[in-house]
């Protein structure tokens, strides 16, 4: 896996989330209404999956070149 601040990379995660969710609060709070949070965890754990899998992809094509 590719550390980025640490390594099981829960910090970039946790910076993620933290950005996507005061992003989508501020959209929710200026335009008043709520349907936006409920798309934003949704979203936020898409995003998460995905990143989380394709940095694990990108360590096993490392692996794979040392061996």
């Amino acid at each position: 896996m590719v550390w980025v601040l640490d390594e099981r990379n829960l910090a970039l995660c946790a910076i993620i989330t933290a950005g996507m969710q005061f992003s989508f609060f501020l959209v929710a709070c200026s335009c008043k209404f709520d349907k936006v949070t409920d798309f934003a965890g949704g979203t936020n754990f898409v995003v998460l999956a995905l990143l989380t899998f394709l940095m694990a992809q990108v360590n096993l094509q490392i692996m794979r070149r040392a061996l």
